[in-house]
This record gives C-alpha cells, structure tokens and sequence, in this order.
C-alpha cells in the first residue's frame, strides 16, 4: 500500500552488521594484503584496535585503531615493520580487538 517504499528504506537505514573479521586476501601473500571486517551497532564507541601480530606474537603494525564505529571496512596491510623494511617470510595474524572481543586471522607471507 501507500508508504511501503519509506518502510522499506527505514529498514536498509537499520541494517546492523556482525562482528567480523574477512580471510585476508591474497593468501599466501606476497607484500599486502587486503583485510575486510564489519562491526555492529552494539559495539560503536568501544575499543577498536586492527592489528598485524608475528608467529612469535610481536606487534608488526597497527593497522587501524580508536572508537569503534558501525559499519563494513576494508584497509590494505603491508608487510613491514615499524622501520619500513620488508618483513621475512613466515605466518603472520591479523587481529581484531572490538571491546572484550578479539577475531584472528592466519596469513602466509612468501615472496
């Protein structure tokens, strides 16, 4: 009937999103990496920290970082360190941390 285009609008205007943390893309790697992950309504102002850990569990980098907002991302992630120079080769973990939650991810780096 009459409206229904505006219930259907408000509904997509409230879509909610999961917590998630997307399969890094490519993997094995070769240099970057593309990283997808979502964060739902419940969770906006909460702690946000995305970040690139080592086997031997050493921050590499942090990716993205501050209040975590609602929504879908996706950032690219390089394989370096803090000084700039290319990583060696080895598994490597992407790690999500929203709140008290934490999702990871396994990523191969062979060049």
């Amino acid at each position: 009937g009459p409206g229904g285009g505006e219930r259907a609008h408000a509904g997509r205007e409230e879509r909610d999103y999961q917590l998630e943390l997307g399969l890094p893309r490519p993997n094995p790697a070769s240099g970057s990496i593309r990283v997808s992950w979502s964060i739902p309504q419940a969770k906006m102002g909460q702690a946000f920290e995305l970040t690139l850990f080592d086997v031997a569990g050493r921050r590499i980098a942090t990716v993205a970082k501050g209040s975590a907002r609602p929504g879908s991302f996706t950032e690219e992630v390089a394989f370096r360190g803090w000084d700039g120079k290319a990583l060696p080769n080895g598994v490597f973990f992407v790690r999500l941390r929203v709140g008290a939650d934490i999702l990871k991810r396994a990523v191969v780096l062979s060049r």
